[in-house]
C-alpha cells in the first residue's frame, strides 16, 4: 500500500515538472488577411520551457504571401546569462495540419553586435529573422514557431503575414520591432583589433 502511494506522488511530481518544462500556448486566430497582419506574442515564459506558437489566417482568395517571424534581444557573455529563444523550426500548414513549408533564415535580419565592459563582462545585441514565401490557394493556414527558452526575461517574438503585392512591405516591415543598429562588415574588423589590442596590453602588464 505505501509502495502505490509513494509511486503516484512521483508520478503526480513528475507530470508537474513536465508540465512547467514544456506548455503549449493558446493558438492566435489572425483572421482574414487582405493585405498584411501582425502580432507580437509577450506571454511569460521560464528558462528552458519549451516553446510551440501557433497563429492561424485565412485567405478569401489565391495569393503569394510572406510569412515572418522576428526578434531582437541580448545576450551577456562570462555570466552566463543568455535571453531569447532557440528556434527549432518556423513552419506553414495547411487546415489538416500537413507542412507545406518551413521558413529559413533571413539574412536581412540577422546579425549580431558585441561590446565588452572594463571588468570583463561582455553584451551581444542580436537580430534573428526567419521568412517564407509561397503562394496559396484561397483557404485557412496556420504558421507555427517552436523553440526552447534560454531566458525566464526573454525578448518578444513578432509574427507576421504580408499578402506579396496588395500591401506596402516597408510598412508591413515596419510593423516590426526594429532591428539593432548591427555592424557592417568592416566594424567586425576593428572590433576584432580591439579585442587584439585589448589582449596584448593585458599580456605586456602581466609581464611588466
Amino acid at each position: 500500500m505505501k509502495l502505490s502511494s509513494a509511486i503516484m506522488v512521483i508520478a503526480g511530481l513528475g507530470s508537474t515538472l513536465l508540465a512547467q518544462a514544456a506548455t503549449t500556448a493558446p493558438t492566435v486566430d489572425l483572421g482574414t488577411v487582405t493585405t498584411f497582419t501582425t502580432f507580437v506574442d509577450n506571454d511569460a515564459r521560464s528558462y528552458a520551457q519549451q516553446y510551440d506558437r501557433q497563429l492561424t489566417f485565412s485567405l478569401a482568395s489565391d495569393a503569394t504571401v510572406r510569412i515572418d517571424m522576428r526578434e531582437v534581444g541580448n545576450t551577456h557573455w562570462l555570466d552566463q546569462y543568455a535571453h531569447g529563444l532557440a528556434v527549432d523550426n518556423l513552419t506553414l500548414l495547411n487546415s489538416s495540419q500537413q507542412l507545406l513549408g518551413t521558413a529559413s533564415l533571413d539574412p536581412s535580419f540577422n546579425g549580431t553586435r558585441a561590446s565588452c565592459n572594463s571588468g570583463g563582462r561582455c553584451n551581444v545585441d542580436f537580430a534573428k529573422g526567419y521568412t517564407l514565401t509561397t503562394a496559396l490557394a484561397a483557404g485557412t493556414y496556420t504558421m507555427e514557431l517552436t523553440g526552447k527558452w534560454l531566458s525566464s526575461n526573454a525578448s518578444p517574438l513578432n509574427f507576421g503575414v504580408l499578402v506579396v503585392g496588395a500591401a506596402d512591405q516597408v510598412a508591413y516591415l515596419n510593423a516590426f520591432t526594429p532591428a539593432t543598429n548591427l555592424p557592417e562588415p568592416g566594424s567586425w574588423v576593428l572590433m576584432a583589433l580591439g579585442f587584439c589590442g585589448v589582449a596584448a596590453v593585458t599580456k605586456a602588464k602581466r609581464r611588466a
